[in-house]
């Protein structure tokens, strides 16, 4: 852990960025087998509830597509249990250095439904954040002073309160790991001396991940063809870079970890 002469913790930025590069270089060969696991069973799972990206469209195709809701929210609620699923056993595999393949043979209770409860805890911090944004923003003015005041204070506090949690989603890990987690007496400070280090790696990976997805649905919304084997893999191939993001994502908390929590047993 590098410190300066007040004590502050002081996260290396290059070798932040590049640490859940390097996490996937050393494991290549399982980074690969089960991203690829996962992409394959989401996209059949999708396709066989007729939920297919390819569904949108305004094409002819002659593949299954469904409007239920129930198939909505049976695969929204599927694909969160793959991302739970998906971190925890990269998580496993970088850390504690487990062959992808033992950790596809079992289930990791409880923490694969820890996982699951973290990923469900940043969707809601993300839906509170454009929620209250789009709230605050489309808000029609009233003459009552106090209530327009009570209105912002309020939501605003929202926003903060969720940006707080996320900029601090190390704490997770602990969580993960079964021990003590709602730390942010350890992790406030430190982490708002780092902040503008965190705002670049998610800056770079958003415009990373952003620049692929923009890749793929181009190719998904130019396609001209029915296909199937063709649009099945396209939509592999979105799965599979969606899951690469999870996989950065917990990496790099791991990361942060090193250095916020170097003294914990």
């Amino acid at each position: 852990m590098i410190e300066d002469k007040d004590t502050k913790i002081v996260i290396p930025f290059f070798e932040g960025l590049i640490y859940p590069v390097n996490a996937i270089k050393s494991n290549f060969k399982n980074f690969c087998f089960l991203t690829s696991v996962f992409a394959l069973i989401t996209t059949i799972i999708i396709n066989l509830l007729g939920r297919s990206v390819f569904c949108g469209l305004e094409q002819e195709n002659s593949y299954y597509c469904s409007i239920s809701p129930f198939n909505t929210l049976t695969s929204f609620f599927l694909l969160l249990v793959g991302f739970a699923l998906y971190v925890n056993r990269w998580d496993l595999i970088t850390k504690n250095n487990i062959n992808a393949k033992d950790t596809l043979k079992q289930l990791y209770y409880p923490k694969d439904l820890k996982a699951l409860i973290i990923i469900i805890a940043n969707l809601i911090f993300w839906a509170t954040i454009v929620l209250s944004i789009y709230l605050l923003s489309t808000k029609t003015p009233t003459p009552n002073f106090y209530f327009e005041l009570e209105y912002f204070v309020f939501f605003s506090l929202l926003i903060l309160l969720s940006i707080v949690f996320l900029l601090n989603n190390v704490i997770f890990t602990q969580f993960l790991d079964e021990k003590k987690w709602f730390v942010l007496d350890k992790t406030f400070w430190p982490i708002f001396d780092n902040i503008y280090k965190l705002f670049f790696w998610f800056l770079i990976y958003f415009i990373f991940f952003a620049q692929i997805f923009r890749i793929v649905f181009l190719s998904i919304i130019s396609l001209k063809t029915t296909n199937y084997v063709y649009t099945f893999s396209c939509e592999f191939i979105f799965f599979f870079f969606l899951y690469t993001t999870f996989a950065f994502w917990i990496t790099s908390l791991r990361y942060q970890e090193k250095y916020l929590f170097s003294n914990e047993s």
